[in-house]
């Protein structure tokens, strides 16, 4: 499954965020007449429209799905990953939310196993996708935990 767009957001702001900062210090390091000179400010700004394919590369390679008795997670910009884990080797999970995260409604769902790596990571789910993740892979653990709201 796609994750939603705040992913796709979060990895152009910090695209674009990363060469603006450095051609910001450099700015001002170049006017205060340090080391660095007053031309080479522009040199990170040249860098964004790689970084922005990065940034769209890295979102079109998240996801994740339930495929029988397999958990499926997919992640990684220049280095793609993914990881097919049987259900029944979780033996944990572990959800994360930054402020930026909890406002879009993603989270970084991490996943524990005793196999492989012995945890890997979804992040920027959507949280009503990782909470269907979780009770869809592990129904009997996820019961202990999750709680159904009443209809409105």
């Amino acid at each position: 499954r796609r994750h939603p767009r705040g992913a796709l957001t979060r990895r152009l702001l910090m695209a674009v965020g990363w060469p603006g900062l450095a051609a910001a210090a450099l700015l001002v390091l170049g006017h205060t007449g340090a080391v660095p000179p007053g031309w080479c400010w522009w040199l990170p700004v040249t860098v964004i429209p790689l970084t922005l394919s990065w940034a769209v590369a890295a979102y079109r390679a998240l996801g994740h799905a339930l495929s029988g008795p397999y958990l499926v997670v997919r992640s990684g910009g220049l280095h793609r990953t993914t990881v097919a884990l049987q259900s029944r080797a979780v033996i944990g999970w572990t959800v994360e939310q930054s402020l930026l995260q909890r406002r879009g409604r993603r989270m970084t769902v991490g996943i524990a196993t005793a196999a492989g790596d012995r945890h890997y990571t979804a992040p920027d789910a959507g949280a009503d996708q990782a909470l269907a993740l979780i009770s869809g892979a592990t129904p009997q653990l996820a019961a202990q935990f999750l709680v159904t709201a009443p209809a409105r």
